[in-house]
């Protein structure tokens, strides 16, 4: 089989008990592998999240240290997406975005109740495997629900930098009203894994409020000397101004170019136009019990925690601090 006549390769991995594993299927390059249209092709090249490499295990030279890798967290709906696009830019970038096997290989080690995330570490030495690309920064996006594990997985990647991408709660709370999906779609899966960090599921409005308290939470939390927190609102200075420099990554005027094309589509959808930040529809179809909800649940109260936070180091240069 080879990348010309097959789009489609297989994940393979072994488990510490010497279980095989099919963590899934990547693809070598971002084009789907049914083009049927010329609009599809060039949707594809506008949204390069799903970056695959031919990759199996006995090809790793070595594993990723720590120092390469970069972890992006967020709370869902403040324009993640867009973000790991503008960083897969970056010459130095090798971007993974919200890849189903490394959500699979976190939920493993979750299941086989080792919070050391060996599966997880295995999985992620499989993302650089050839060396010309060993140069490179390897950026992860995580799927939302996985900032519920921000602190556990921050103090087992102690070399790791990381940011987290959040937004006003309230308008959290109304996109997944509006259009639920993940974690607002299925709250046994959220539940089963964080009994103890969220617990009810019989309020959708609580339990939305619940989620997104306990993201901020663990962002919070978690070990600080490497993190950087981007608020929904300031998304395109942060991005360039204090992401790309604590991450690391060149910021080229061809980087920038590059940057501004991104830019004028919307990061999920390029056929509706230019990205705009939608805050004021969002704040504006709140409902009463969503604000009354999101101030007695506590999750405004973090929310302004993590914009006290981000004020005070907004300037500071020490611990890798921007």
């Amino acid at each position: 089989m080879s990348a010309a006549q097959d789009f489609f390769w297989p994940i393979n991995l072994k488990r510490l008990d010497g279980k095989l594993v099919v963590f899934g299927w990547m693809r070598p390059d971002p084009i789907p592998c049914r083009v049927n249209t010329q609009v599809e092709v060039q949707r594809a090249r506008q949204r390069p999240i799903k970056r695959s490499l031919i990759a199996l295990k006995d090809t790793i030279a070595e594993p990723v240290p720590d120092q390469d890798l970069r972890f992006i967290f967020h709370a869902s709906r403040c324009g993640s997406t867009l973000v790991s696009q503008i960083l897969d830019q970056a010459p130095d970038s090798l971007s993974y975005s919200e890849h189903g096997f490394i959500s699979k290989a976190l939920l493993m080690d979750m299941d086989d109740g080792n919070m050391d995330f060996p599966i997880l570490r295995a999985c992620l030495d499989l993302l650089r495997p050839s060396p010309q690309f060993r140069n490179k920064k390897v950026v992860i996006r995580f799927s939302s629900w996985t900032s519920l594990l921000i602190k556990p997985i921050i103090e087992r990647f102690t070399g790791v930098d990381w940011c987290f991408i959040y937004r006003d709660p309230l308008e959290i709370m109304v996109s997944h009203r509006i259009s639920p999906a993940g974690w607002s779609n299925n709250p046994h899966a959220v539940t089963k894994h964080a009994a103890h960090l969220v617990d009810d599921q019989e309020d959708p409005v609580r339990f939305a409020a619940e989620v997104v308290n306990a993201f901020f939470t663990q962002a919070i939390a978690a070990p600080a000397d490497r993190r950087c927190l981007v608020d929904y609102k300031n998304l395109k200075v942060d991005v360039m101004g204090r992401l790309f420099p604590h991450f690391g990554l060149e910021l080229t005027d061809e980087v920038r170019v590059a940057i501004a094309q991104i830019m004028q589509f919307d990061a999920k959808r390029p056929e509706v136009g230019h990205f705009q930040q939608d805050t004021e529809f969002k704040q504006t179809n709140a409902t009463q019990i969503e604000r009354a909800v999101a101030v007695s649940g506590g999750v405004a109260q973090s929310y302004a925690s993590l914009s006290a936070i981000v004020n005070s180091e907004r300037g500071r240069n020490g611990n890798r601090v921007y």
